[in-house]
């Protein structure tokens, strides 16, 4: 975590990169190894959110190193409903301080769905526009041969409309060989990403499997988290059981079958996000009216949340 105090004027600590100089407002989040920051780009005149990282060993500079090409990828070409970064580089102040400049938004759909009071009523079609527009970004992704890798509601951020874009790809890997219809194995990835949202082979073989697919099984728990505001886990192996959900009449059937899909447990009969984008959920004109989705289990996604951040 890096410390940045809210001091007024000269006093404050300017960020500076090669194209811009930014001043830091407040804090926004913490993590184990980089701050949020909202700040004002004196460039360009307007508020920013800056993600800084320490750069203290070989490690975080490699990682940081790994993320900004990933950004620079991406950068070439329109990736809707992804999080736009106009900035990436090194504080030359501090010379110790990886530096990502991003569009800032008010919340993430963690606080969007389960910090509000009284919290939000959602019929599953308001859920459906949410989802698609979270997968539309992830497609954008993988069409660029970009995992995420962590993918889960607090890296979701929703702008003044409530319109979703998917941020942070600090995890993110791009896969330089994808052949399509094939799986696309990665060596040495690792447990990236939050425990809760995990994919099975994530877990069981951490040393090689599929980013892509992995992927699609945390689209899943986040479609099972907005329908139910509870993870579809109550094992200690970490499988999940949406039994109860596919005998309730809470959400439509074709929704049940698409969470089906995406939280399969063999990677290689798990749907692809091309796929899950033609799926009859989000393609049939309409879907049968639902009066909004029950919210009685959000004390449990709350306590879930602290347990794994």
């Amino acid at each position: 975590m890096i410390a940045f105090e809210s001091v007024p004027g000269s006093a404050r600590v300017m960020i500076t990169t090669p194209r811009a100089q930014y001043s830091p407002r407040h804090h926004i989040a913490d993590g184990n190894l980089s701050s949020i920051l909202s700040a004002f780009d004196e460039t360009s005149q307007r508020k920013v959110a800056i993600k800084v990282t320490n750069l203290a060993t070989e490690q975080r500079r490699k990682s940081f190193v790994d993320e900004a090409n990933v950004l620079s990828h991406i950068a070439q070409f329109d990736t809707p409903h992804v999080c736009e970064v106009f900035d990436v580089g090194v504080d030359v102040n501090s010379k110790t301080s990886g530096v990502v400049v991003m569009q800032q938004y008010e919340e993430d759909l963690f606080s969007y769905f389960f910090e509000r009071d009284p919290p939000l009523q959602l019929t599953e079609l308001d859920i459906k526009h949410i989802f698609k527009s979270i997968c539309i970004g992830v497609e954008s992704l993988h069409v660029l041969n970009v995992a995420h890798l962590d993918i889960k509601l607090e890296n979701v951020f929703i702008d003044d409309k409530g319109v979703p874009y998917l941020g942070d790809l600090g995890s993110a890997v791009l896969v330089e060989e994808v052949e399509p219809n094939e799986p696309s194995m990665v060596a040495d990835l690792g447990l990236c990403g939050t425990q809760n949202y995990y994919a099975p082979e994530v877990l069981a073989y951490p040393q090689l499997y599929d980013p892509f697919k992995a992927d699609i099984f945390s689209l899943g728990i986040i479609l099972h988290v907005l329908i139910t505001s509870k993870y579809p886990f109550d094992n200690p192996e970490h499988i999940p059981d949406i039994t109860s959900l596919r005998n309730s009449d809470l959400v439509s059937f074709d929704c049940i079958h698409l969470l089906d899909q995406l939280l399969e447990l063999q990677p290689h009969q798990r749907i692809n996000i091309s796929q899950v984008l033609a799926h009859p959920w989000f393609t049939k004109e309409a879907n049968r009216p639902r009066n909004p989705v029950n919210r009685l289990h959000k004390y449990l996604i709350k306590k879930a949340h602290k347990l794994f951040h």
